[in-house]
């Protein structure tokens, strides 16, 4: 999301009060503390992945596996980063997987805890 307000923030029409990544940003945020350092224990991030189609063959697995390696070595890349403040999080299909896996069980415990879900 520090993408989209970035221009605001960078003008001064929008002032950031805190964001909610594990350790403070750098670049034009590297001002702005954490929710963490305010005192809530919390951290979320936005991710972003790919995702392929049920039953995709092994070639193409392997074909996305080696093209997306490449694309985040590139600098493009890296300043693309820079610039819209992502985080450099690149991670395997296997370890994706998991990270998946992971944050549906976090969902389904906030959900469980705030009442919305059983």
């Amino acid at each position: 999301m520090t993408a989209e307000v970035l221009a605001q923030i960078q003008a001064g029409t929008v002032r950031a009060l805190a964001v909610t990544s594990p350790e403070r940003l750098s670049g034009p945020l590297k001002d702005v503390p954490t929710i963490k350092g305010a005192g809530i224990n919390t951290t979320y991030e936005v991710w972003r992945g790919v995702f392929g189609v049920p039953g995709m063959s092994k070639d193409a697995q392997a074909w996305w596996a080696k093209t997306l390696k490449t694309m985040v070595g590139t600098k493009t890349w890296k300043e693309s980063l820079e610039k819209l403040q992502w985080l450099d999080a690149y991670a395997r299909a296997e370890d994706f997987t998991k990270f998946l896996a992971d944050e549906e069980k976090s969902y389904q415990s906030l959900m469980t805890t705030l009442g919305f879900a059983k």
